[in-house]
């Protein structure tokens, strides 16, 4: 970068200033126009959430005695999941209305508030029907505080796609935002206790698959993209 210093004082601002219009450019690019719209939460639909997912019957409850999950949601909900083999599985689902920022209350950042130290993490796949290259993913973090283990499985899903990273929301947003109306960001996430990883991984993901797909019917059936809209008025195929 000598060659910079050896310019002429006209030279240097005029580099200046063609940086700060590139940068202002970036800026402008990077606002994605129409990520303020606001997002259709089907309310109803997803607090119908079936009590009896298979093995499972469900309650409503909270997952307060651990910490605050629902700041600033449009809807949320706790429930409760138990097996006749005496497992338990906590249930956590908010839905927002908006995309104006990065992955809501994200679980590294609400556990970690509340002095849960991460010691393990997993990426796993959604049981679901699609293909492995395509199919909707997971995290499983292992936590410990005091000597206390616990595991969360958690995802963030707009429509039938899933995230896991702080900024994939936007990402998702994007994917999605030719939809009328725009689906909602759902954050999901389940707590269980166990005697080892392996009984909460196998408990957490045979409830993650019901789960993932009621979200996605709720949040995607009879929703169109606009160019689905213009070829249905045209009569051609979609």
């Amino acid at each position: 970068m000598e060659w910079v210093v050896t310019l002429p004082l006209s030279g240097r601002v005029l580099l200046a200033a063609a940086c700060l219009a590139g940068i202002t450019a970036f800026a402008k690019l990077s606002e994605r126009p129409g990520i303020d719209q606001p997002a259709a939460v089907p309310g109803e639909k997803l607090a119908d959430l079936p009590m009896e997912l298979g093995r499972w019957h469900g309650e409503p409850s909270q997952i307060k005695d651990f910490l605050d999950l629902g700041l600033d949601a449009k809807m949320a909900f706790d429930r409760i999941y138990s097996s006749p083999a005496g497992e338990v599985v906590y249930l956590h689902l908010a839905a927002f209305d908006h995309f104006r920022q990065l992955a809501h209350h994200h679980p590294r950042v609400c556990y970690g508030g509340a002095g849960w130290q991460p010691v393990h993490s997993e990426l796993l796949d959604i049981p679901s029907g699609f293909s492995e290259e395509t199919a909707p993913i997971c995290e499983l973090i292992t936590f410990s505080r005091q000597e206390q283990v616990i595991y969360v499985l958690y995802w963030y899903q707009v429509g039938e796609y899933t995230t896991v990273r702080p900024d994939g929301v936007r990402m998702l947003w994007w994917r999605v935002r030719q939809r009328q109306p725009l689906p909602p960001q759902i954050k999901v996430l389940m707590q269980a206790s166990a005697p080892n990883i392996e009984s909460a991984r196998a408990a957490l993901l045979e409830l993650a698959g019901p789960i993932y797909e009621w979200v996605k019917e709720a949040c995607t059936t009879g929703l169109t993209t606009s160019t689905d809209k213009h070829l249905a008025s045209l009569g051609l195929p979609w």
